[in-house]
Parts: C-alpha cells; sequence; structure tokens
C-alpha cells in the first residue's frame, strides 16, 4: 500500500486524485483513454486503471529510471488487460534483472509498444492530442477541455521532461 498524503501533507490526497481523474473521464464521456504517467503520475495511473479499467486503454511511461517502477508498471498493465507504452530511452536496459523481477512473469502477457525517443512517440501518434500535465500549467486539469482520444503526458522521476516536450 502507498501513502494516502502527498509529501506536503494537504489535504488533496492520492486516493481523491484517483477519484477525480475517473470522475474527470467519466464526465467526459471519453471512454477508454490513454494515460502517460511518470513516477507519483505514474502511481495514479496504475490506481485509475486498478478502480476503473473500463476508462483506460493505454498506460505509458516518458523515459522511465527506475526499473522497479516499469516492471511494477507492466505488470499491473497485464493484471487489468491494459496496453502499455515505454518512451525511451530508459535509465536502465530492457533486459535488467531488476525490471525482469518486478515484473514477474507478467512481462510476457502485456502489449508492450516500445518508442524509440520522443520522436518515434511524436510519429506513432500522430493525429492525436499529446497533452504535458505539469504543476507549472496555466489551467488546472479540472477545468482544461480534454478530449476521448488525448494522450496525456507526464515527465520522467529524475528530470520531468526537456524543453522540445514542453514544446
Amino acid at each position: 500500500m502507498w501513502p494516502d498524503a502527498w509529501d506536503g501533507g494537504d489535504d488533496y490526497t492520492a486516493s481523491r486524485h484517483v477519484e477525480d481523474i475517473i470522475a474527470f473521464i467519466e464526465a467526459l464521456g471519453a471512454g477508454p483513454v490513454d494515460l502517460v504517467g511518470h513516477s507519483r503520475g505514474g502511481r495514479l495511473a496504475l490506481h485509475v486503471a486498478a478502480r476503473a479499467p473500463h476508462a483506460v486503454r493505454r498506460l505509458a511511461l516518458y523515459q522511465p529510471d527506475i526499473p522497479q517502477n516499469a516492471g511494477t508498471m507492466l505488470r499491473m498493465c497485464a493484471c487489468l488487460g491494459v496496453s502499455a507504452d515505454i518512451i525511451e530511452p530508459a535509465g536502465f536496459t530492457w533486459s535488467d534483472s531488476t525490471l525482469r523481477r518486478t515484473g514477474m512473469d507478467y512481462l510476457e502477457k502485456v502489449d508492450v509498444h516500445r518508442d524509440a525517443s520522443w520522436n518515434a512517440f511524436l510519429a506513432a501518434t500522430c493525429g492525436r492530442r499529446r497533452i504535458l500535465l505539469s504543476p507549472r500549467a496555466a489551467l488546472p486539469y479540472v477545468d482544461f477541455p480534454f478530449a476521448a482520444d488525448d494522450i496525456l503526458i507526464m515527465g520522467r522521476e529524475s528530470a520531468g521532461v526537456p524543453q522540445p516536450v514542453h514544446d
């Protein structure tokens, strides 16, 4: 189990955040959506998929740093029947023993799409709107006009995202 309160200790808990994301997807009538998460965002995406698998089509990680996080995400995707995207480069090799250990026997049971780079991801998702979620956004996510086929992108654990991703 993961802690419910954010590091800052405010009243907006992780559980409430997950419930808000599910309610938001359902209020849009968006059907299955693509969620892109990393670090805390990855945990939220997994919990959304676990609580409302009908609302999630794909989960994605942008350049994951930690093989345990990626392995856990892929294991959860396999259990939920949700596809996964890994935007390379990752901070570990695909054959990393830690990734295999945390992914256990589930890695072969999940549909994983690996993009060699941000540009490859852009080409693979051409024609789809990509939304970068950021704590510095001009508009709160609950006020943003998301669409059913949007791809939500969150940064990597150690460094967020570089300027070209912001652009």
